[in-house]
């Protein structure tokens, strides 16, 4: 994909609709933005279908590449994008003048429009029961789309001091949807970009893996959906620590390791500031690397009881930890891994919960184990 098309496709609709809004429809420069528009998404769709565009704040994305006009894009027709309307486009192959003209009454009226068969405007940012318009199960199956997704929402977490709820909402009901649809997988840890992907990655495969594992054992629909926004913020502690320290290939030193261990603390008190946000959320980022037998940290006082939700994360947690290259070790085989889960089962976490994972959980996670994924602290 050229990231040069994609964005000179924006730009015409972004004229088209800056016409419109000086002269009124019938405007012949209008009409010829849209048909340059239409064109360029139609040839674009054909080459890999579906295909999303991403709106961040004063951001565009795309295939994981930033667009060179997103802030002008932002700042002028997509304004209104995920202020009622969605903020995510998915493009599909055989796109027409007509969808073109129906996102541009869209983008005009801020009123949500059938924007064709062609063009679809997916609810990325609204409640989590209306995430698409008529697409059917969703499936996980993008990890750039994804964790860029998140790192915007971490983003937004560490610069106001709270997180985004509604659009942690919104990403949750991504991934229940998806799991319960049968939909979901782990997502492939090879290829990754930097030590930063790595992390965005990892939260949504332990957010996938937790909602599965909720599931199983039975728990309700909202207390599901609760553990899920819960798994992907849980690492959010690390948005207070230093990129030297997440980023550092080799073994970290006695003071970078105490700061690490202060991430499920920071997290915790970032949480606990969020208006909103459901209350597991914050303990979980507090728990998630304690152990049933009082080890892990932070420490607690003796008889502390380390909550089924922060359970469910933190075998998740380590599941994705020990398939993935750590600085001081290659990814590890399933066999291994899950030996290792055994091992810490009633100790680390409840014994039955470690059964429900290996029967019922694992569907989810691809066999391989010779993956290239950059070595970072980011687990």
């Amino acid at each position: 994909m050229s990231v040069d098309s994609i964005d000179s496709a924006l730009v015409a609709i972004n004229a088209a609709v800056a016409c419109r809004r000086l002269y009124g429809d019938g405007h012949p420069a209008i009409d010829m933005h849209a048909r340059r528009a239409a064109e360029s998404l139609n040839a674009l769709a054909k080459e890999a279908s579906p295909r999303r565009i991403v709106f961040l704040e004063g951001r565009v994305v795309c295939d994981g590449a930033s667009l060179p006009s997103g802030k002008t894009l932002c700042e002028g027709a997509f304004a209104r994008l995920g202020s009622g309307l969605p903020d995510c486009l998915e493009l599909r192959d055989g796109i027409g003048i007509g969808a073109v003209q129906s996102l541009m009454s869209t983008l005009v009226s801020g009123s949500p429009l059938d924007a064709g068969k062609a063009l679809t405007l997916c609810w990325v940012d609204q409640e989590t029961d209306a995430y698409t318009l008529g697409q059917g199960p969703i499936t996980i199956d993008d990890p750039a789309f994804l964790s860029h997704e998140l790192r915007g929402l971490w983003d937004r977490t560490a610069i106001e001091g709270q997180a985004p709820v509604k659009s942690i909402e919104a990403l949750a009901g991504d991934v229940v949807a998806a799991v319960s649809a049968g939909s979901a997988t782990v997502l492939p840890m090879a290829n990754l970009k930097d030590h930063d992907e790595y992390t965005y990655v990892h939260a949504i495969n332990v957010g996938v893996m937790a909602s599965a594992l909720a599931r199983a054992v039975g728990l309700s629909q909202d207390r599901v959906f609760d553990i899920t926004c819960a798994a992907l913020l849980h690492d959010v502690g690390k948005s207070a620590i230093s990129l030297e320290i997440i980023n550092k290939t080799g073994k970290l030193d006695d003071h970078e390791r105490a700061r690490m261990n202060d991430h499920p603390a920071e997290g915790a008190a970032i949480l606990a500031a969020s208006p909103g946000l459901a209350p597991v959320a914050v303990s979980v980022a507090y728990e998630h690397h304690m152990k049933l037998d009082g080890g892990g940290y932070p420490k607690t006082p003796k008889g502390w009881k380390v909550s089924l939700a922060s359970q469910v994360v933190h075998i998740a947690d380590v599941f994705d930890a020990l398939r993935t290259h750590r600085p001081y070790r290659k990814a590890m085989p399933m066999h291994k891994a899950i030996a290792i889960l055994e091992q810490d089962s009633g100790v680390g976490y409840d014994a039955e919960l470690y059964r429900v994972f290996v029967e019922h959980v694992l569907e989810f996670t691809p066999n391989t184990s010779d993956e290239h994924t950059p070595e970072s602290h980011a687990a």
